[in-house]
């Protein structure tokens, strides 16, 4: 469960990068980036940077399910900084939602367990070094801008 200082830290994790953010998750978590808040956040930090850009990996790709999902919705319309792809079978993967901030920070959602903090960038480092093996690893959703 997500308390209200996790939420805290979600919010500036959010605000703070400049450059980069990182996602990935799986459909079991979904409904924790599912919220307008946080979608609204992301919204923001690309709106505030030119050079912005987000890239969310999964690992189940049900355009059903996509379609109904705010974060998802929101990439489709703004595809020239927002990137998606698709990761099958791979030993990194595991069900946890990760997100790194400019290679410094983040946090990372365990499944049953609380939020771990990446408050330093020693912490978010390997956790960005790994997201990167996954997001090589993973095949863009080519009809994912399409989708309506």
């Amino acid at each position: 469960m997500i308390t209200e200082r996790d939420q805290e830290w979600i919010r500036q994790c959010v605000i703070l990068p400049q450059r980069q953010i990182d996602l990935s998750t799986t459909p079991s978590q979904w409904d924790a980036l599912n919220n307008d808040e946080f979608c609204s956040l992301i919204m923001l930090f690309l709106r505030e940077s030119p050079l912005a850009r987000v890239r969310l990996l999964i690992d189940d790709y049900d355009p059903a399910v996509i379609n109904q999902h705010r974060l998802f919705a929101q990439a489709r319309r703004v595809s020239s900084k927002m990137s998606l792809r698709v990761i099958d079978d791979h030993p990194e993967w595991t069900e946890t939602t990760r997100f790194i901030g400019d290679n410094a920070y983040g946090w990372v959602i365990r499944r049953q367990q609380p939020l771990l903090r990446l408050a330093r960038p020693a912490q978010a480092r390997p956790e960005a070094e790994r997201f990167e093996r996954l997001w090589q690893a993973g095949i863009e959703a080519p009809d994912f801008r399409y989708l309506s």
